[in-house]
C-alpha cells in the first residue's frame, strides 16, 4: 500500500484513549503509522493500565493523565509537551466520552 500522507517529524497530542477499541486510539495508530510522534493522555488511574501499553507500542514521548475537569491537569500536560516536544503540535485529537 502506498502512503499518501507522510507525517515524519510531526508531533501530535491525543486525548480520550480509553482502550484498544477507542476511536482516538485508532486515529493515533494511523497517525503513528505514517510517521507522527503522538503524545497520549488518559483520563485517570483506572484507565492507565489499558492506555499505557498502547502508548508504549507507539513510543509515545508523553504518557500522562489528563482530566480537564480537574484544575491544573490540562496545564500540566501542555507544560510537559512544551518541554519534551519542543515544536508546535501538528495534530491535536480529542475523543469525547460516549
Amino acid at each position: 500500500m502506498i502512503n499518501l500522507v507522510n507525517l515524519e517529524g510531526r508531533k501530535g497530542l491525543i486525548f480520550g484513549i480509553a482502550n484498544e477499541h477507542s476511536i482516538a486510539y485508532g486515529i493515533a495508530k494511523v497517525l503513528h503509522g505514517v510517521g507522527a510522534e503522538m503524545a497520549v493522555t488518559y483520563l485517570n488511574e483506572k484507565a492507565e493500565p489499558y492506555v499505557r501499553p498502547l502508548a508504549e507500542q507507539m513510543n509515545s514521548p508523553v504518557i500522562m493523565p489528563c482530566d480537564i475537569q480537574k484544575a491544573g491537569q490540562l496545564e500540566a500536560v501542555l507544560f510537559l509537551i512544551s518541554k519534551v516536544i519542543e515544536q508546535p503540535l501538528a495534530v491535536f485529537i480529542q475523543q469525547n466520552p460516549a
